[in-house]
């Protein structure tokens, strides 16, 4: 089960919990990530793309379920 948030762009907060920070959470399209677990072998059983709930990050989650094929 692979889980993350959709979209294709980036989050750099600049600060965390007051203190300065240089990071950057990636985005992925669906199709991407799909496209990857197939190219490393595995097949995909389920996707999943939800909005966001009322208390998180306003963007969508997207889940991929993949298995080694028989």
């Amino acid at each position: 089960l692979v889980a993350f948030h959709v979209g294709d762009e980036a989050v750099r907060p600049g600060e965390m919990l007051g203190e300065p920070v240089d990071v950057a959470w990636n985005f992925l399209p669906m199709a991407a990530v799909c496209d990857a677990l197939v190219a490393a072998g595995l097949a995909v059983e389920l996707r999943l793309d939800r909005a966001p709930y009322p208390t998180e990050h306003p963007c969508r989650r997207g889940y991929v379920m993949a298995r080694k094929p028989r």
